[in-house]
């Protein structure tokens, strides 16, 4: 009977290597995601960051525009819709 007691030894070994490579891959999983989360916290911020100082700078550029807007002259508008100023009261012929 060693043939039977080789493969009952055999089948603990193989149990057991299943058993490590199990604990490993719970590791492996439990790693992963506690990466995961700290990589998503890091996009989140980044995304944030980024977001605040497109709008600081934005706000800075509207506020020039504005200022630059009322330092224009105002320019009057046409009063006819002739091609030639002073023809407004003359019929075509």
């Amino acid at each position: 009977m060693p043939n039977a007691n080789a493969g009952a030894d055999r089948s603990q070994q193989l149990n057991q290597a299943l058993q490590l490579i199990d604990a490993a891959k719970g590791q492996a999983v439990q790693a992963a995601q506690g990466q995961g989360q700290q990589v998503q916290v890091a996009v989140k911020q980044a995304f944030a960051t980024s977001i605040t100082s497109i709008y600081r700078y934005v706000i800075g550029l509207i506020a020039i525009a504005l200022l630059v807007g009322f330092a224009l002259p105002e320019l009057p508008l046409r009063k006819s819709n002739t091609e030639e100023p002073g023809l407004e009261g003359v019929p075509a012929t």
